[in-house]
């Protein structure tokens, strides 16, 4: 969606879902229906399905209905016609639900900055929205900066958060982490800056990641899923051995970077150039096979696929 032009996030919580009047009207005079994460109201498929409306779900694994044990049981809620996954985290038990293609989220390059990094000198990190179990591992990346800090002398730390809590509150206290708040223009972020570290808990890739690849940024990101099918190895830090689980529709392992071998990174990448450079290289080669003018075919392909039903 959305069905009406002047709805944002969280407008469903004060209006309720689309109604079914609504759907009517949204789907009239379309032949294709794409829709991220949830239709609001299970209704649009049952809709479309009667009315000969392709529907494509690009799925957030961890809040997809179809994995609840209760509808795994015993399905209740209609399938799309096919689900177009956005990285390769838990594609198989998506690919048992229904018809599945796999079609990364490509990078918008015409507003991201082209930068030139030849050396590292400030590490940023983005919590955004701080979500469930410290989702983007924020305290992990304040933990280690605390340890080479005092072998860092000239290096600057950076987190960029939109929303403070009292937990990143105290973490930070005495760790020299510069505080950046909400960015009016989100693509400021990445004028500066010369690595990202994200050491993501789960659901892995994200837009922060993929924009910091886009402006020639090299990321540090946890060794799990889908960071390990996708990014090169020298990105990559260890996690702890103990994992932890939540369920929030589906159940979903959650990482803890192992945080000694993630400052070890960072100083070694502080202390090497010529590391940061192979790494800035990389992420032009990323970025250049993962911008809209390559991935956009795919998709192209994909939805041609399906109103031929070769899917």
């Amino acid at each position: 969606m959305p069905v009406h032009a002047d709805w944002y996030e969280y407008d469903v919580r004060t209006r309720g879902a689309p109604s079914k009047s609504d759907i009517e009207d949204f789907v009239s005079n379309l032949d294709l229906v794409l829709y991220c994460e949830t239709p609001l109201n299970y209704d649009l498929l049952w809709y479309c399905r009667e009315r000969n409306v392709k529907t494509v779900c690009q799925p957030n694994y961890e809040l997809l209905d179809y994995v609840r044990p209760s509808e795994r049981r015993r399905p209740t809620i209609p399938r799309p016609d096919l689900f177009v996954a956005p990285s390769p985290w838990h594609l198989e038990d998506i690919e048992r639900i229904g018809p599945t293609r796999y079609l990364p989220v490509p990078i918008d390059l015409s507003d991201l900055p082209r930068r030139d990094i030849t050396r590292a000198r400030e590490f940023f990190h983005i919590a955004g929205r701080p979500a469930f179990k410290d989702r983007n591992g924020t305290l992990a990346f304040i933990e280690a900066v605390k340890s080479v800090r005092p072998l860092m002398p000239d290096a600057v730390f950076t987190l960029y958060c939109q929303q403070m809590n009292d937990v990143f509150r105290r973490a930070l206290d005495g760790s020299g982490i510069h505080l950046v708040g909400p960015m009016p223009r989100p693509a400021d972020i990445f004028q500066t800056g010369d690595v990202l570290v994200l050491p993501r808990r789960y659901g892995g890739l994200c837009l922060p990641a993929q924009e910091a690849i886009g402006s020639g940024i090299p990321v540090l990101m946890t060794d799990v899923s889908p960071n390990n099918v996708v990014l090169p190895r020298e990105w990559l830090v260890p996690v702890r051995p103990e994992v932890a689980t939540i369920r929030i529709c589906g159940r979903v392992d959650v990482h803890t970077v192992d945080v000694p071998k993630l400052a070890h990174e960072i100083l070694h990448l502080y202390r090497h150039p010529a590391a940061v450079r192979h790494m800035h290289e990389q992420a032009k080669e990323l970025a250049a096979r993962m911008r809209w003018e390559e991935i956009l075919p795919l998709y192209k392909r994909a939805l041609s696929d399906l109103s031929q039903r070769r899917v």
